[in-house]
């Protein structure tokens, strides 16, 4: 599920199919992981502990909120 969001990025355009409860959770998921990510990316350039220059999130909340949008059940 973590991948969703770069999927889109790289151009899948499907629908995302999955039930009620699942996608329920899924959105939840998406949203608090996107939100972590931001923060340890801004966290990884502020303290320099990164390799990577900047440090970028994996995927963010609007990401996330773009992926919400293809979910189907």
């Amino acid at each position: 599920m973590g991948y969703l969001p770069r999927l889109l990025k790289q151009g899948f355009k499907g629908k995302i199919i999955g039930t009620a409860p699942t996608l329920a959770i899924a959105e939840i998921i998406l949203k608090d992981s996107g939100k972590i990510q931001e923060e340890e990316a801004k966290k990884a350039n502020a303290e320099q502990y990164t390799k990577h220059h900047p440090a970028l999130a994996f995927y963010t909340v609007k990401d996330a909120e773009k992926t919400i949008k293809y979910f189907r059940d």
